[in-house]
């Protein structure tokens, strides 16, 4: 739960361990060792293991986490905390799927004319663009029907038709 807060939550934790073990414990080792323990765990975990398998997907700046649990709070209080990154993990989805990721070039561009204005190229552009991608999107379902019909029809001279092949 604490993680969802970087470097805060860490905080907290360590704060927490430490004052269990200065109420607990008498020696200085027995004292830190949970929160040495926590920090290593917790260093190897957040430097090693999650970058490796979640940090090629989530792809959200620590600071803007950060900023968007401060706004959250602020507005919510202590749920907008709890919802602040769920929140922000749709907001970046919905900007990411909304807004284009790349420029809408076409494959083969619509050059300008003395007529045109760079906004008739653009809009020329554009249109070809789309039309490029409908016929591509047109064109995938009889390539998927085609592969289908090839993966459940036998091949050539292997059917059984009735004829003994020998004969």
């Amino acid at each position: 739960m604490l993680n969802y807060i970087p470097y805060v939550g860490q905080a907290v934790m360590i704060t927490v361990l430490l004052m269990v073990g200065l109420g607990t414990e008498t020696e200085l080792f027995r004292i830190l060792l949970p929160v040495i323990c926590y920090a290593s765990i917790n260093f190897v975990e957040g430097q090693i293991f999650t970058p490796q398998f979640i940090g090629k997907t989530l792809t959200l700046n620590p600071f803007v986490i950060f900023l968007s649990i401060t706004f959250w709070i602020w507005a919510w209080g202590p749920v907008g905390g709890l919802v602040a990154v769920p929140m922000l993990l749709i907001a970046q989805s919905v900007i990411a799927h909304v807004l284009p990721g790349k420029p809408v070039k076409p494959k083969r561009p619509i050059y300008r004319t003395r007529q045109m204005s760079d906004r008739d190229e653009l809009l020329a552009n554009a249109a070809q663009a789309v039309r490029e991608h409908r016929m591509e999107e047109e064109a995938e379902p009889e390539k998927d029907q085609k592969r289908k019909q090839e993966r459940l029809s036998p091949p050539a001279g292997t059917a059984p038709d009735g004829v003994d092949p020998a004969s």
